[in-house]
């Protein structure tokens, strides 16, 4: 189909612009074009080319004296990750490393140039949780770097805002350990730290919350007008949890935040024990079904399990919150309505976890994701909740229109940012 294949080359660079996506896809999509002829992805077969048609890589130590070679660039860094990351550690000095920090009183550049030997190591500080205290270090991978920093200045606020903290842990479902354990949703202290997390972090350190805290400093001295209009502004930015770099960012947003932590705890767990005898009832019904529906039995275990999970808790907002007695009342008519169809009830699971699985698979992915991807991933993740109130309970209605193929077409979209996101990462 494509001889003499000099040709067919030519005219594809000359045609083709560079451009994030893998050379043999856009390749494919040029010749089909040109010819009609459709070459699947599994056809080309790269791991049949010879060797030196691949980029060489070679690792240098800080003399300039070669320490490894491989065609692969990953793989390099798997085999010699932790030379890499004890070489960070020794060019680390005390501005850059520090253990048992307690409140901030520190700057947290973006990144930082080390000098190791004869050469400049490029690096990103970021901030580590420790538990009672938090860590400043280096790292080898900016998204890493943001990922662990945002659970340290979690820390931090947690321990300046110790009273308040104390405060939600002494009356937050205070008598409602025998109501939790009925429900089979987790331990009362599991529950209330993740809902204090996420109290904390949605007060704070949401990019809403950081942005206001800055537009409400820096109007201080301007009129109120103009204050109320940064204020406008700063609503319309992007969600997603922001880093804060200086000391007075983070005293900004502390003090900004903090007198809403209360409230957004105490209506977070109040929306959780509104539900704690609906869970519980649910639970009796889900132990009672015969073994034709044992299915469905396994799927919604596994939505509750997920709705109820700390590391869905800690990331949850008031607007996510407050849909949760809609999925629960969801799930109860899906029961009603299971001893009747079967088999449509089975169809709709194995659409729902087609939806699912390459989402949350990519949330649990050892590569580190950026604020804003994984922000749009855990979107995706409830909108295929909306989905579910859609298929198992149309009556009940959703928050945003919501139907199997915008889900398709959204995750499209995801994926390739995905993909262009691990192709610049790698």
């Amino acid at each position: 189909n494509f001889v003499p294949v000099p040709d067919y080359v030519d005219a594809f660079l000359r045609k083709v612009k560079p451009q994030d996506k893998p050379l043999v896809e856009v390749l494919a999509a040029h010749l089909r074009t040109v010819s009609g002829v459709v070459i699947e992805s599994e056809q080309w077969r790269q791991d049949s080319l010879d060797d030196w048609y691949q980029m060489n890589f070679v690792l240098e130590d800080e003399h300039g004296v070669a320490i490894a070679m491989a065609r692969s660039l990953e793989q390099l860094q798997r085999d010699f990750k932790q030379q890499i990351s004890q070489g960070l550690e020794k060019a680390a000095d005390q501005s850059a490393s520090r253990k048992g920090i307690t409140e901030w009183d520190f700057e947290l550049p973006e990144e930082v140039a080390l000098q190791h030997g004869d050469i400049s190591i490029k690096a990103w500080p970021a901030l580590r949780d420790c538990g009672d205290s938090v860590a400043l270090e280096v790292m080898d991978n900016p998204l890493q770097a943001e990922k662990v920093s945002r659970q340290g200045q979690l820390r931090l606020a947690l321990i300046r805002g110790r009273q308040q903290v104390r405060y939600l842990h002494k009356h937050l479902l205070r008598g409602k350990d025998l109501a939790l354990s009925a429900a089979k949703i987790g331990e009362r202290q599991q529950v209330i730290d993740a809902l204090i997390s996420a109290s904390f972090q949605q007060a704070i350190f949401s990019a809403q919350a950081v942005s206001s805290a800055q537009a409400v400093s820096s109007a201080q001295a301007v009129s109120s007008a103009l204050a109320a209009s940064a204020l406008a502004a700063s609503a319309t930015q992007a969600a997603g949890q922001r880093i804060v770099r200086d000391q007075q960012q983070f005293d900004q947003a502390y003090e900004f935040g903090i007198g809403q932590v209360v409230g957004l705890a105490q209506d977070y767990t109040g929306a959780i024990e509104s539900l704690l005898p609906r869970l519980h009832d649910l639970q009796k019904q889900l132990r009672s079904l015969g073994l034709p529906a044992i299915y469905a039995a396994e799927d919604i275990r596994n939505q509750l399990d997920w709705l109820f999970a700390s590391a869905t808790l800690k990331n949850v907002t008031g607007e996510i919150i407050s849909q949760y007695p809609r999925y629960i009342r969801a799930i109860q008519v899906r029961l009603d309505k299971l001893t009747t169809q079967h088999s449509k009830d089975r169809d709709y699971i194995t659409a729902i976890n087609a939806l699912l699985a390459p989402c949350r698979a990519a949330l649990v992915d050892d590569q580190p994701l950026s604020s804003e991807l994984e922000t749009a991933l855990l979107d995706y993740c409830w909108y295929v909740e909306e989905y579910r109130v859609s298929l198992f309970a149309q009556q009940l209605k959703t928050r945003v229109p919501v139907s199997l193929k915008r889900l398709e077409k959204s995750w499209t979209t995801l994926d390739e940012q995905l993909r262009r996101f691990r192709v610049q990462a790698g």
